[in-house]
């Protein structure tokens, strides 16, 4: 009687998420008499046992989990081992969840939980998207400006575009305006990932190069439309300067993408599209209509948007609305396999101080609301505000709902931990998307419990990462050290600091003593597997350790051949096996920056073969936690933070004052970017001079 009063006065009873929905999407399959049961490709043990009516021992016994003194390992088909201490975390294969329901007389079907990609309809409210590219100092914020209006690059930090502009804009053409959305985009090296979701978004691209001559960069963006079958606009400015030719500049970029074609970068020579070059000027509006006229004709017989949002299933699973009317299934399956009602493309992400964590998004199918719920990446939430995103968050700028193509701004995600740019935001019914959003966290939580084998990759993983998924494949210098090799120059060079926090613990010491409690928790469980790759393990640091002894003794025997004459006695010269390291924290406004920043720390890497540590990162404003990691950071090397178009609060403030920590605001990626090559060559020429005053004391 008491426990049915409490479920009477249980609020919660009724929510469509929750423990008590879980437990009666879970106990509801009893009902049915037919031995199937519905599984995704990973099970969680905590589920399956509900659904066999049986116990935790007897399940992980029968799924093949090996359990001693707490801790519970596995593996799967293609050789990955997995281990955790917490027997709700336990994740296996499908395979194994099969056998065990065989063994209690039922019959496993896999099912995928990922929705099915919507069917591509033609819509006729969606609007194009048109991205502006090209090489820096060609004038494609100048042609931003002249087609919208809007002064944009006077209130550019320098002047100069580092992340990707939105605005509405009307095209001038020499019928009826053409309606769209356009996106201007940062003309350095330095941004090519941003660059590159700038062009995969778009329907059409505007390839802006000057009548002076194409760049290096000109060709990188054709190389990007091309890899992600984007039309191509060329659009040759500047062509009511004096001296310049624009039959020259339409021949030499003829010849550039003839060669590019030979070279098998591009699928074509684009010749049509050369022809079709429009000679305009940016400065005066010479030409606009023209190239207003040849954006509509490449956008003619077209289905927007040209790159349709597809979701991929990468488990290989069999779709939900084929076995709809069973109804023993797993949490994660409670949808009817609908496909979403919007797709979203994540095109930043930022974190503000008023708002939170803001997204800038842009619309690939259906109709975004307000209120609606929505699942990123592994975060579930709820759209609270959408805002244009050419405007500020302000309750008078919000809007209910956007098309096709529309780029707005939205709040209501509470974490960034599970969500990035390039995601896809899928729109579903909140109990659908909460589940969706359970399961990926549990798989994302089961690749950090992976011990051994192959990774696995997740079908809502980034896609957009690297730069061959960019539409980038041109090769760049190559590298002169082996990764293995560039780790042991680091530890031959740092002192071991004394471990007085766990912040600033050596990140050899971590994984070192990891490896050395995964091998014990391996080695009591035989296993075959295990031997191997031990092994493999031993014999590849032994010829590791072979090959530097022989680097040594190289180096020791040049060094006797120049000084033969060397009194007995003195210490030997000690081998330049390390590297100079510089320690930074940065924050950043937006995703796309931090990830370009990062490059440039990169690049400076290698071109200076020091080490970059960045201590502590991320978006937002420089809270009083960053303060206190660069004062323990400041106890071993001088550790600055640098904040790149976010503010300093004022807590965070007063902690620098008292802990002397310094603090550096740029507004321009490249001051920050000489501001660490300046530390960087200071560190160079210290351990320059440091060698010679040793070789002098010789």
């Amino acid at each position: 009687m008491i426990v049915a009063s409490r479920w009477l006065s249980y609020r919660g009873r009724f929510l469509p998420i929750g423990r008590a929905a879980f437990r009666k999407t879970l106990t509801r399959g009893r009902a049915q008499r037919s031995p199937e049961i519905l599984l995704p490709k990973w099970v969680s043990v905590h589920e399956l046992r509900l659904m066999l009516r049986t116990n935790y021992t007897s399940c992980l016994r029968a799924c093949g989990v090996s359990a001693k003194r707490g801790s519970y390992a596995w593996s799967d088909q293609e050789g990955r081992r997995f281990q955790c201490y917490n027997k709700r975390h336990v994740l296996v294969p499908f395979e194994l969840a099969a056998v065990a329901s065989r063994t209690f007389g039922f019959r496993a079907i896999q099912v995928s939980p990922e929705p099915s990609s919507p069917q591509r309809c033609e819509n006729p409210k969606a609007i194009p998207v048109i991205t502006i590219v090209g090489h820096k100092d060609h004038g494609k914020t100048t042609l931003m400006e002249r087609l919208t209006g809007d002064t944009i690059l006077a209130n550019e930090p320098g002047e100069t575009t580092q992340t990707v502009i939105i605005r509405p804009v009307s095209l001038p053409t020499h019928g009826d305006p053409c309606h769209a959305t356009l996106l201007d985009t940062p003309g350095d090296a330095l941004f090519e990932i941003v660059r590159g979701r700038a062009i995969h978004l778009a329907d059409v691209a505007i390839v802006v190069l000057s009548a002076e001559g194409g760049e290096l960069q000109t060709r990188d963006v054709i190389v990007q439309a091309d890899r992600f079958r984007v039309p191509v606009v060329f659009c040759i400015n500047k062509s009511d300067l004096e001296f310049n030719d624009v039959e020259v500049a339409r021949a030499e970029l003829r010849h550039q993408c003839m060669q590019m074609h030979k070279e098998g970068l591009i699928s074509s020579d684009l010749g049509t599209e050369i022809d079709n070059a429009v000679a305009i000027s940016a400065l005066s509006g010479i030409g606009l209509e023209a190239l207003g006229s040849e954006i509509v004709r490449r956008l003619e017989g077209t289905h927007l948007p040209v790159n349709y949002a597809t979701l991929k299933d990468g488990f290989g699973s069999v779709p939900l609305k084929n076995v709809e009317t069973f109804l023993r299934r797993t949490n994660c399956l409670v949808s009817s396999g609908a496909p979403p009602i919007a797709v979203c493309f994540v095109l930043e992400v930022e974190k503000t101080h008023s708002f939170g964590i803001v997204l800038t998004l842009v619309v690939r199918h259906g109709v975004m609301i307000e209120g609606s719920y929505f699942v990123s990446g592994t975060e579930y939430g709820r759209v609270l505000g959408m805002y244009p995103a050419h405007l500020s968050i302000t309750p008078s700028n919000k809007v209910e709902r956007a098309m096709v193509g529309e780029a707005v701004r939205m709040t209501g995600v509470k974490s960034m931990d599970g969500i990035s740019a390039d995601d896809l935001l899928l729109v579903m019914p909140q109990h659908e998307a909460f589940r969706l959003s359970e399961y990926r966290r549990d798989v994302q939580r089961l690749r950090a419990q992976q011990v051994e084998g192959p990774p696995f990759n997740t079908p809502w993983a980034v896609m957009l990462k690297t730069r061959e998924a960019s539409g980038y494949e041109i090769d760049d210098e190559p590298h002169e050290l082996h990764a293995v090799e560039d780790s042991l120059d680091d530890i031959a060079y740092m002192e071991d600091p004394p471990l007085t926090s766990i912040y600033l613990q050596p990140v050899d010491h971590d994984s070192e003593s990891g490896c050395k409690g995964e091998e014990a928790n391996v080695s009591s469980d035989e296993s075959t597997k295990s031997d191997e790759w031990k092994g493999k393990v031993e014999k590849k640091n032994k010829e590791l350790h072979e090959r530097w002894k022989s680097k040594l003794k190289s180096s020791q025997t040049s060094t006797q051949a120049i000084k033969p004459n060397k009194m007995p006695g003195l210490p030997k010269i000690t081998p330049s096996t390390g590297r100079p390291v510089i320690t930074l924290i940065l924050r950043a406004n937006f995703v796309g920056t931090f990830d370009a920043l990062l490059d440039g720390l990169e690049e400076l890497e290698k071109k200076y073969h020091v080490r970059i540590s960045l201590v502590h990162g991320g978006l937002g404003p420089i809270v009083p936690g960053d303060i206190v990691q660069a004062d323990i950071g400041n106890k071993y090397n001088f550790c600055p933070v640098y904040a790149f178009q976010v503010p300093v609060l004022n807590d965070a403030v007063k902690h620098a004052v008292i802990n002397k920590v310094t603090v550096k605001k740029f507004n321009v990626y490249s001051d920050l970017l000489a501001d660490v090559e300046n530390r960087c060559e200071r560190a160079v020429r210290r351990e320059a001079e440091s060698r010679e005053n040793e070789l002098l004391r010789q």
